[in-house]
């Protein structure tokens, strides 16, 4: 590809092969290379510290592996990308690091219904008080507060309180 990157000169082009050498280098130069580009932009630099902190994690230096899966989680969540802030959470998390998401960025994650639902369970409703106050069946508020519990990976609704206290 980099004969078609120099004619073309593509960005998208030239950020995936600068991925792609440093995933497959499996180096940490690699990496540093990748993030000294001059065009590297926010969301490339995320995924890169990223990958360069999951290929630590599995090179077995999982002390090392936390500052740069720190950095990405970081910067998904300032980027609003979610879904892979939750992925390097949870590589951070496989390292032994005690590491929990800021409540109000959990929170995000949320629907607007999950939040409501999440609130009165906090405050010690019943499925049922909160399934009348919303107008909904009892098993759509269970199914919600599964959803919630997934997301902010708390077990019961007693640890629900340190999201919306």
């Amino acid at each position: 590809m980099d004969p078609v990157a120099t004619v073309t000169e593509s960005p998208i082009l030239l950020s995936g092969l600068r991925y792609a050498r440093a995933v497959l280098a499996d180096a940490d130069a690699a990496f540093e290379s990748a993030l000294s580009a001059a065009d590297v932009s926010p969301v490339e630099v995320a995924h890169l510290r990223l990958a360069h902190g999951v290929s630590l994690r599995l090179r077995r230096r999982p002390v090392d592996s936390r500052i740069p899966l720190a950095e990405a989680h970081r910067a998904f969540t300032d980027l609003g990308l979610l879904p892979s802030a939750a992925r390097a959470a949870d590589h951070l998390n496989a390292t032994g690091a005690a590491f929990e998401p800021a409540p109000s960025a959990a929170l995000d994650a949320l629907t607007t219904q999950e939040l409501q639902v999440t609130r009165m369970a906090a405050a010690g409703l019943t499925n049922r008080d909160i399934a009348q106050r919303l107008h909904l069946s009892p098993r759509t508020v269970e199914t919600h507060l599964y959803r919630v519990y997934t997301k902010l990976r708390v077990t019961n609704r007693r640890q629900l309180r340190r999201f919306v206290s």
